[in-house]
């Protein structure tokens, strides 16, 4: 199963630390926090991928991705007392786009939206 988290609910523009979590995307952790931690035999392992846009030098998307998946580890482990290592994340930046889109500016920003994400897979 995979859950899709948009960054732009999750986090504020181009950050990733706790503190950037904006109040939709922690009502979105916290709901699934809950469930995994009321259920915890139904999962193994959760794998958290981190995605960004192409905007910006792949150095720092890669660090961006990453430390958003990260985040989102620790949020989940720290508020709900699970296990770390029952967690893998990734930081894939803008390896896997899910739109693609042209054009400048606020536009470009606009469409390329979706491909900022976190995605959460259970094994």
């Amino acid at each position: 199963e995979r859950l899709t988290l948009s960054a732009a609910a999750l986090f504020r523009f181009d950050q990733c630390r706790e503190a950037d979590i904006l109040p939709e995307g922690r009502g979105q952790l916290d709901r699934f926090g809950a469930q995994l931690a009321k259920h915890p035999e139904a999962w193994r392992g959760i794998i958290i991928t981190g995605h960004t846009d192409r905007l910006g030098t792949p150095t720092y998307n890669a660090r961006l991705s990453l430390c958003r998946a990260n985040t989102v580890r620790d949020y989940l482990v720290r508020h709900f007392d699970l296990a770390v290592g029952r967690f893998e994340t990734r930081g894939l930046a803008a390896q896997q786009p899910v739109v693609s889109c042209n054009g400048s500016g606020r536009a470009l920003q606009a469409c390329l939206q979706p491909n900022r994400r976190v995605e959460i897979d259970f094994r």
